[in-house]
């Protein structure tokens, strides 16, 4: 290539004979980046039919030049022929890109032996027609048809397989016969390349020089005009200037400038008010200093005037100024001042003061809008960093606030309102405006009445109105789906939703969730997270589970129901282990069991085992949004085991009345648990009652009783006995006809609490005397304290303790039996005068005779025995207490029982008198035996003498008759009863003798007693006793009472 060469080296000669500028070019465009020695340009590969084509240079089109190469004084100095002559550098060779024809044509024999594996796989998964049978059929039942479809899909992909092959060699054929040529070709290539090179920096060249002459314009100072100036300051004038031959106006005086703005005002006033078409907006305006001042509240000012009086002459821009902040009032002179000026000189001519309006309007908005813009901005780039995007959408833009929460999103529209409106006129106002439209959850919401302060622009306060009122849609929605329960819409428990319109922190939904526990739901303003106070453990779970809701304003309710459930159950457990209840979680809880035994909605349920309560009895609780409930379960009893056993269903639920306003949500207190507890057991027992009651088909019913300072009241049973039940029987104090009712048939029975080991309950039973009993006052200071009466209404009220699982109504109606006996009693000693020693349900002592010392009777009947009386060891009476208690349980009336005390009490005592001076004498020779309590014997050993003495009624008199019905021989015996003859022919005081005997009254008993006694005495003693007369005949052995 030596005319190559030889071109080059003319090229390096043109420093020499260029000029200076083109020189200096040359020099800048061959500043150029070099390019190393032997490194290839790279190029992208294009393959056509096989051919490997190059795109000329890295960069196509020529994007960038490729520079070229630089020459070094070295360089320069290399020779081709000889010493004088310079060759240049050898050019660029490309190489990148290039491919061995050995590397092509193994990689195309290695892919037509994989394709031809591929295609003999390919056909062995076809079927093959082999084993064809006589009658056209293949051995397993394919047709031959089928078989030949089979072959042909064989043979077409075998074929089609060497197709593709065959063409692909061929064009692995015509790259081998060009790669003959291939060494010139790459010289072309090479060149070519050169030569664009070449080119490019050409034009570089040229595009540098002319953008630095337009760079230095501005920059080259004109040469001064040296001769005008010389004139125009010698002269005073310059001779080239035209000289049109006007006179200068005179300077206005004071007096003439005040006229002359008069004028304007004046021709302004005439104009505006008969000829110019005046927009609404306008209409408010003022003439003052030769201007007309149109005002836009919370827009714009602008300040018009005139050049000529004829009216249709056009108006001219004055002044502009803003009227809304944040922004500055006056428009500083500058290219913002001059467009509007230019901008409304045109309008105002063409349009008029509308076309004006409309133009300044629109401006106004505008600048609203990008003021509102900037200041979101500031806001996402400052407080409301990553919580806050803005978009901007023409000359709208769009503020999505809470981007972080789940749901839809929430945004802000602001943009330019084009509708039909009223103005404050009340005319129809075409005018634009600014506007706002909200999207809350993905949803527009529409007319949301925010009050937008056109004259002080503030998208914090902007944003704050809108944060409160979602916040507030949020909680105003939440509240109402809280007060769908009657805890809530009762006002059982508080809820209190505090609305802010400006601030959304200040809004806040105040939630009770028991009576002495309230939580508060607040929104974060700036990233929409929700936080309840106080803070704890519980309250952050139901946070997180608020954050994670996608429509917070229709599934909130549900957490905060679910907070108070949780809250309130850990507190009735809480709360029941410390007052011994022990919490049961192995039990039959299916959904079944539970609607079986509640039939009410239910949300959480506990079971409380009592361990004062036998096993079949829980306590269990409930809570729903109606509120909270406690049920007493009853299982059967396991008589197997005295542990709990879980496996036994859960038969009968009884729910436990509770009244006052609160009554739903009963605080979970220990004392207030300690209190239901005594209520649950109370009402055990009463349907214990109940239950016998009913197997003894006895009326009853039962009434809740209402006490203002109690929640867990306790109902009072009400019973009707019926006459058999009642005592039917003539008692021992009895003084009338049994069948008589002593007291009403109605009895209460109440239940104040439990005995003070707490596993009983304690029973007042309460009744009406059918007669009360006058002066009771006297009586009752020494009555047993189990029983009261009341001295006036005849009331009665006794007080019973029964353990919790127990029946009461035996121990009632034996009680009541009992109670019927000591009124009895009451009333025999009201009756008869006696004093009272103790008065009780099981026991009377009483007085009854005072001479010559007292003389106690002691009645005592058990309810495990019989009845009993009992006398001191000196009472006379004590000889005869057998048969006296066998009178009591004869149920002989009381009064009977005095009677004979009394009546029986002279002789007792003579005979008390009369052993004791035989004691003294004879201890062995008196013998008394009482045969009943009207009956007596007495029995001299010595005289064999045998008296008889029984108490006999004539005539409604009570007498005792004594005879002699000894039957000895002795003459002792024999002396004893002349003795006792003569005496019955005498007479005494209350006594006298008769034919047979002798006849005594009560008072008189004694003595004749203590006469017989002297009698007997005397015959003894007149003798000594003989031989015969100690011997005892068979006849007259002492005689033995049997009882």
């Amino acid at each position: 290539m030596p005319g190559v060469l030889k071109r080059k080296a003319s090229h390096a000669d043109l420093d020499d004979t260029e000029s200076s500028s083109n020189a200096k070019a040359i020099r800048m465009a061959g500043d150029g980046p070099e390019m190393e020695s032997g490194q290839g340009i790279s190029h992208d590969e294009k393959h056509t039919n096989g051919v490997l084509a190059l795109v000329n240079g890295k960069y196509a089109n020529g994007a960038e030049p490729i520079p070229a190469p630089a020459f070094s004084d070295q360089d320069l100095a290399l020779t081709v022929s000889g010493p004088t002559q310079i060759v240049p550098p050898e050019i660029d060779h490309i190489t990148y890109g290039y491919h061995s024809l050995s590397t092509l044509i193994n990689r195309l024999v290695q892919d037509t032996f994989g394709g031809l594996g591929d295609v003999l796989t390919e056909m062995s998964d076809l079927e093959t027609s082999q084993d064809h049978g006589a009658n056209g059929q293949v051995s397993n039942g394919i047709s031959m048809e089928y078989a030949n479809q089979i072959n042909i899909k064989k043979k077409t992909g075998l074929w089609t397989f060497a197709q593709d092959r065959r063409a692909k060699f061929i064009k692995l054929l015509v790259l081998s016969r060009w790669s003959q040529q291939a060494e010139d070709i790459r010289k072309l290539i090479d060149l070519n390349m050169w030569i664009d090179g070449q080119k490019r920096l050409y034009k570089g060249a040229s595009d540098w020089m002319g953008e630095l002459k337009r760079i230095l314009a501005p920059i080259k100072i004109p040469s001064p005009d040296l001769g005008t100036a010389l004139e125009a300051l010698s002269v005073g004038r310059i001779s080239s200037l035209p000289d049109f031959g006007y006179l200068p106006p005179k300077r206005l005086s004071a007096q003439q400038l005040l006229k002359a703005l008069h004028t304007i005002n004046t021709l302004l006033s005439i104009r505006l008010n008969l000829y110019e078409t005046i927009p609404p907006p306008f209409r408010d305006f003022s003439i003052k200093s030769g201007r007309a001042t149109f005002r836009i509240p919370d827009e714009f000012a602008l300040d018009l005037s005139i050049a000529d009086e004829e009216p249709t002459s056009q108006l001219f821009f004055i002044d502009f100024r803003f009227l809304f902040s944040p922004c500055s009032n006056n428009v500083p002179p500058g290219r913002l001042r001059d467009e509007i000026e230019g901008k409304c000189n045109d309008v105002l001519k063409r349009d008029g003061l509308p076309g004006c309006y409309d133009y300044l309007h629109d401006l106004v908005l505008t600048h609203k809008l990008s003021v509102l813009r900037s200041q979101a901005h500031e806001l996402a780039r400052g407080r409301f960093s990553d919580n806050l995007i803005v978009e901007t959408v023409h000359r709208a833009f769009v503020v999505q606030y809470w981007p972080n929460r789940p749901g839809g999103k929430n945004w802000v529209e602001f943009g330019v309102r084009r509708g039909k409106q009223k103005n404050t006129t009340g005319h129809d106002d075409y005018s634009p405006c600014i506007a706002i439209r909200w999207h809350a959850h993905g949803k527009e919401i529409p007319d949301p009445a925010i009050a937008l302060d056109v004259g002080d622009l503030s998208m914090d306060r902007i944003l704050k109105k809108i944060i409160s009122m979602h916040t507030n849609r949020i909680f105003t929605e939440t509240k109402k789906r809280l007060r769908e329960g009657p805890i809530y819409a009762k006002s059982m428990l508080a809820l209190k939703h505090t609305a802010s319109k400006r601030e959304p922190v200040d809004c806040a939904l105040s939630m009770q969730i028991t009576t002495s526990d309230t939580v508060s739901l607040q929104q974060e303003p700036i990233s929409g997270a929700f936080a309840l106070q106080p803070a704890s453990p519980l309250h952050t779970r139901i946070e997180r589970d608020l954050n994670a809701l996608r429509d917070p304003a229709t599934e909130a309710a549900v957490r905060l129901v679910n907070l108070r459930y949780i809250t309130t159950q850990e507190k009735v457990e809480s709360n029941g282990r410390s007052t011994g209840w022990e919490s049961l979680k192995a039990l039959d809880t299916r959904h079944e069991t539970i609607k079986r035994l509640f039939a009410v909605e239910i949300s959480r349920l506990l079971f409380f085992q009592v361990r004062r309560w036998s096993s079949n009895w829980l306590l269990a609780w409930t809570t729903s949004m109606s509120g909270d409930s406690w049920w007493v379960i009853e299982r059967p009893a396991d008589n197997n085991s005295s542990a709990f056993t879980p496996s036994l269903p859960l038969k009968t639920a009884f729910k436990i009345p509770l009244i006052g306003p609160r009554s739903s949500i009963l605080d979970p207190s220990a004392a207030i648990l300690s209190k239901l507890e005594t209520t649950a057991s109370a009402i055990i027992s009463q349907y214990i009652d109940c239950r016998y009651l009913r197997h003894l088909q006895i009326s009853h019913r039962q009434q809740p009783t209402s006490r203002s300072a109690d929640q867990t009241p306790i109902p009072t049973l009400y019973i009707r006995f019926p006459p058999s039940l009642m005592p039917s029987k003539p008692h021992a104090s009895s003084t009338s006809s049994p069948s008589r009712m002593w007291c009403h048939e109605i009895i209460k029975s109440a239940i104040p609490g439990l005995s003070h080991k707490r596993d009983a309950t304690v029973h007042l039973v309460s009744g009406q005397l059918i007669t009360p009993i006058p002066d009771i006052n006297a009586l009752t200071t020494k009555v047993d304290s189990t029983v009261t009466f009341h001295p006036t209404s005849g009331q009665f009220a006794f007080r019973i303790v029964i353990p919790i699982g127990k029946p009461s109504i035996p121990i009632i109606i034996d009680r009541l039996r009992r109670i019927e006996r000591l009124v009895r009693f009451l009333q025999f000693i009201q009756k008869n005068q006696l004093e009272a020693g103790t008065v009780s349900l099981s026991r009377l002592v009483f007085t009854y005779a005072t001479e010559p010392t007292l003389y106690v009777a002691d009645i005592g009947f058990p309810t495990d025995s019989s009845m009993r009386i009992a006398f001191d060891k000196s009472n006379p009476h004590l000889r005869i207490q057998d048969f006296l208690t066998n009178m009591l349980n004869a149920n002989s009336p009381l009064e009977d029982i005095l009677r004979l005390l009394r009546t029986t009490l002279p002789i007792l005592r003579g005979f008390s008198l009369i052993e004791s001076s035989s004691a003294t004498t004879s201890k062995d020779d008196l013998s008394i035996f009482a045969r009943s309590a009207t009956w007596y014997r007495l029995r001299y050993v010595k005289t064999s003498s045998l008296f008889e003495i029984k108490l006999r009624s004539r005539r409604d008199e009570v007498l005792w008759y004594i005879q002699d019905v000894s039957t000895s021989k002795m003459i002792k015996s024999q002396r004893a009863r002349a003795e006792f003859r003569n005496l019955c022919t005498d007479h005494g005081e209350s006594w006298r003798g008769m034919r047979n005997g002798i006849v005594a009254e009560v008072d008189g008993i004694e003595e004749l007693v203590k006469k017989i006694d002297e009698t007997v005495r005397m015959v003894n003693n007149e003798d000594p006793p003989t031989e015969d007369d100690a011997t005892v005949q068979p006849g007259d052995r002492p005689i033995v009472v049997l009882d």
